[in-house]
């Protein structure tokens, strides 16, 4: 193996595995949601935006944003898993809230729906993003654009 291929492959080596740090913030931020009450998520889920989410994702626009982003035409697996949750426990009505007078059944659709949505958010925050490399900036800019 020549040295540029030995160089090359050291670089490749620190794109392969995260860093311990990197997983540790992964691992706190996915042990915090997890512990989160259901109660702050969305009790309710509608059909209709399921379905407009998943006729976005395969429309010529959608695929070409996938494409642009990650290289390959999107199969849409959440759109579809999405739509069909709605179809089992959704409504076409949003706005409808659990309350004291609600039935045994909606309680429980509720609960389904808010671990549908915990869950998402967990298995999202699991697979990473840019805020494992990039710290949320604590003070805002001044003047960002001001040549000095």
């Amino acid at each position: 193996m020549s040295k540029e291929e030995q160089e090359l492959e050291q670089l490749w080596s620190y794109f392969k595995d995260s860093p311990d740090d990197i997983k540790e913030k992964r691992q706190k931020l996915t042990a915090s949601l997890s512990r989160t009450d259901l109660g702050a998520y969305p009790s309710t889920m509608s059909i209709s935006t399921a379905f407009d989410e998943l006729f976005q994702c395969f429309s010529i626009g959608g695929q070409i944003k996938n494409y642009y982003r990650y290289g390959e035409l999107s199969y849409c697996g959440k759109q579809r898993e999405k739509l069909w949750f709605a179809l089992r426990h959704g409504s076409f009505v949003s706005e409808t809230q659990v309350n004291e007078q609600s039935s045994m059944k909606d309680i429980e659709t509720a609960q389904k729906i808010q671990q549908f949505h915990k869950q998402r958010l967990l298995n999202e925050k699991a697979h990473g993003s840019s805020e494992d490399v990039w710290d949320i900036r604590e003070t805002p800019l001044v003047n960002p654009f001001k040549e000095d």
